[in-house]
């Protein structure tokens, strides 16, 4: 899983417990930190995910409100909310990433935690939202910003020279 994958799961854990039980979102997040220990990329991502879904939850259910045929958003079960909530937010904050990511990340952690039938549902809904924001699914590559991960290190990176494959090979 990448670093953005990983911000946007953690975000939506710390997202659940607030929505759902009015747990204190900045604790709940430096419990997931303490617990899963993930770089500063994977931390400081999530951290602005979730801070801004929080700041402006109110304008992105009326968001995902307007994109619901013939669905209340309080029918919604609550993980499914949360994870509309992050994907509203990044397609409306973070014009970097292509929409077709934004959609097919939220599928993927909707699948994960919910099930195939719920994962269609934000497909769609998510697809409406972009299209309403003028982010057409279809043509928007994202925007390229050139230090978009700036912080990476020689050590994130999968090193393909595996040593034992070259001796593996030789005969």
């Amino acid at each position: 899983m990448g670093r953005r994958s990983k911000g946007r799961e953690y975000a939506m854990l710390t997202l659940f417990p607030h929505f759902v039980t009015g747990e204190d979102a900045e604790q709940c997040f430096a419990y997931l930190l303490d617990e899963r220990k993930p770089g500063a990329t994977v931390e400081n991502f999530a951290a602005e995910l979730f801070r801004g879904v929080i700041e402006e939850y109110e304008s992105l259910d009326n968001l995902i409100s307007s994109n619901l045929n013939n669905w209340n958003i309080d029918r919604l079960g609550n993980l499914e909310k949360v994870i509309l909530r992050v994907a509203s937010y990044e397609l409306s904050h973070k014009v970097e990433v292509p929409v077709t990511v934004v959609i097919n990340e939220a599928v993927q952690l909707t699948e994960s935690y919910c099930d195939e039938k719920a994962a269609k549902f934000i497909n769609g809904v998510l697809a409406g939202i972009a299209k309403q924001l003028g982010r057409d699914p279809l043509s928007d590559p994202g925007e390229w910003i050139d230090d978009f991960d700036d912080d990476e290190s020689e050590e994130d990176f999968i090193n393909l020279d595996d040593e034992e494959d070259e001796d593996s090979d030789s005969d």
